[in-house]
């Protein structure tokens, strides 16, 4: 299988609910299925540079079909093993579509 991870973005409820006392209720985030992919982590330690310019180390590159759509920096993504249990969680830091894939540095 050769995408056998699968990729959720995490939204965050909007919506502001109160209780009967008027105290406002911190709502759970929802995460939304975007596609398949596989996430490798970075064991070297190598970097990329930011949208500002700024070398950052990160944590795993993610890949995925090119049918992914596009990610903006800074979402949060969550990445699920096989069995349904988290691998990662973390923001985007640089998305790159390819010729036959995209990659997703987090």
């Amino acid at each position: 299988m050769r995408y056998k991870h699968s990729l959720f973005l995490q939204n965050l409820n909007s919506e502001s609910q109160q209780d009967e006392s008027g105290n406002f209720i911190v709502s759970e985030p929802l995460s939304t299925f975007v596609c398949f992919c596989r996430e490798e982590p970075n064991g070297s330690g190598r970097k990329i540079s930011s949208p500002d310019g700024e070398s950052v180390t990160y944590s795993s590159v993610i890949y995925t079909p090119a049918e992914c759509p596009d990610l903006d920096p800074g979402t949060v993504v969550i990445i699920n093993d096989v069995s349904g249990r988290p691998r990662i969680k973390g923001n985007i830091l640089r998305f790159s579509r390819e010729l036959k894939n995209c990659r997703i540095w987090v």
